[in-house]
């Protein structure tokens, strides 16, 4: 028996090609305003197809428009899908006036963000393995995460770098990938958390601004500026610092950090 979910409040029923899918008014407006999509469920200019229930029709296989919609609401596709797959979400999403960001490399289709899109010259050409541009996508995506750090060993490192390098996008990288990682200097990270990473990390003259620090691997901060930050759940056996400086820092859940030649303790609240 089928059950009907009426057009009411924020709430739409689409009729995808025969399949039902129920969908927020919120979301559907984020489609292009010139989309087939959109005209489809707000027909104000344009007449739209409907079918015998008066939900409006839209000509699309139903399981590329779940990726479809899954693009409008977090701006790139998901990361399982293979190249087939997002090759053929790019030509549904062009029938339906949708434009859906992806590079092709060697023939092989990589779903990247509109951000990352942004970056990248529509005349660069691309000259290392796809293997390479999937990692380099991966990192950029934890980049634009909360988890700033958590980046996995590159199989293809010296690649990734060159591709970094050419898109100015080298301070989202680690320098080694071999021994711990160790991240670049000079970087200013704002408003993160930082933690969860499979091995020891070195952080050389960057500035962290309102960040929290929660983590249960070894951290070696050398030249570092924490200012107005959180520490939680860190020892001195997973945090040492060299010639580092600390402004409005509180700490909680913490038994001792070392802080250069100071021995913080559990009691103590908040350094200044």
């Amino acid at each position: 028996m089928e059950i009907e979910i009426p057009n009411s409040g924020n709430v739409v029923t689409l009729n995808v090609m025969g399949t039902i899918i129920v969908c927020s008014k919120t979301t559907l407006s984020q489609f292009p305003h010139n989309s087939y999509v959109y005209n489809a469920v707000f027909p104000e200019r344009i007449k739209s197809d409907t079918d015998s229930k008066g939900n409006p029709f839209i000509e699309c296989d139903p399981a590329l428009f779940m990726h479809i919609i899954y693009f409008i609401r977090h701006g790139e596709l998901p990361s399982f899908l293979t190249s087939e797959q997002v090759e053929c979400v790019l030509n549904e999403a062009g029938f339906l006036n949708i434009h859906v960001p992806a590079l092709q490399v060697s023939g092989t289709y990589i779903a990247i963000s509109n951000e990352l899109e942004s970056k990248i010259d529509a005349k660069y050409r691309i000259t290392v393995s796809c293997e390479a541009v999937k990692e380099f996508v991966q990192v950029m995506k934890h980049a634009t995460q909360k988890d700033i750090y958590s980046i996995p060993r590159l199989q293809h490192f010296e690649q990734v770098k060159l591709l970094a390098r050419d898109l100015s996008c080298e301070q989202y990288f680690p320098l080694k990938n071999r021994k711990g990682l160790k991240y670049e200097s000079n970087t200013i990270v704002t408003k993160r958390n930082i933690g969860t990473f499979d091995r020891k990390v070195i952080f050389d003259s960057i500035t962290f601004y309102q960040c929290t620090l929660d983590t249960n691997t070894m951290i070696n901060c050398e030249r570092c500026q924490f200012l107005e930050c959180k520490f939680e759940n860190v020892t001195n056996y997973k945090l040492t610092t060299r010639m580092c400086t600390f402004s409005k820092c509180t700490f909680s859940n913490s038994q001792s950090i070392l802080l250069g030649s100071h021995l913080l303790e559990q009691n103590d609240i908040s350094l200044y």
